[in-house]
């Protein structure tokens, strides 16, 4: 399974999530990708880039929208 669709904190009365936890998550469990879509917002998009980059080797990011 590859979730290519989470919403995190930044998704205001949608989510919870919080993105190190999201990523923390993947990586523990070999989630190869994982797709942040927050709604209405890309503020969580650095948090997301800059986790992801630290973890290049072992997981790829999706950033969208909705």
């Amino acid at each position: 399974m590859i979730p290519i669709k989470i919403q995190s904190q930044y998704s205001i009365q949608q989510s919870y999530l919080d993105i190190d936890d999201a990523v923390d998550y993947a990586l523990a469990h070999n989630i190869p990708v994982l797709g942040l879509t927050d709604f209405h917002s890309l503020s969580g998009s650095v948090t997301f880039v800059k986790k992801i980059k630290s973890n290049k080797d072992k997981i790829k990011g999706i950033l969208g929208v909705l």
